[in-house]
């Protein structure tokens, strides 16, 4: 089994406060998910829970992943392949650049916020924007 993640205590916390459980199987998934530098598919969700011992069928990782996805532990994020993939929401904002040779997905943090440019199109547009996803495709160095 690889060494143990830490589960953020605000992870913890926010779950025992809305009474909810940190069940073996919500731990194991947000570890991976802390872990990992990259979103995450389900299939590589529970290959990853499969090598650190974790018993997780498709069914309960699926589940697992709406239910942190529902209370704001998880994002979804598609980087146009029709793949979703999850990632533990931290307290940063922030963006994708994706190679599109490798796969390889790096964080990219924006200086300036878009909540200008989303009032903007709110006002051009008449719709209440909830969230946004940004994401930049390239070549990476290691491919060119």
């Amino acid at each position: 089994m690889h060494g143990a993640v830490k589960v953020p205590k605000d992870v913890i916390d926010g779950l025992r406060t809305q009474g909810f459980k940190l069940t073996n199987a919500r731990r194991a998934i947000v570890e991976v998910l802390c872990a990992r530098s990259m979103p995450v598919s389900v299939a590589e969700l529970i290959a990853e829970l499969a090598k650190r011992g974790a018993r997780a069928d498709k069914t309960t990782v699926y589940r697992e992943i709406l239910f942190m996805q529902e209370r704001g532990i998880v994002d979804q994020v598609q980087f146009g392949d029709r793949v979703k993939r999850y990632e533990f929401r931290d307290d940063g904002h922030h963006h994708h650049l994706v190679c599109v040779e490798c796969g390889v997905v790096v964080d990219v943090p924006l200086e300036n916020d878009l909540e200008a440019a989303e009032k903007v199109i709110e006002r051009k547009t008449g719709y209440a924007i909830t969230r946004h996803s940004l994401e930049f495709f390239g070549v990476c160095p290691d491919c060119r």
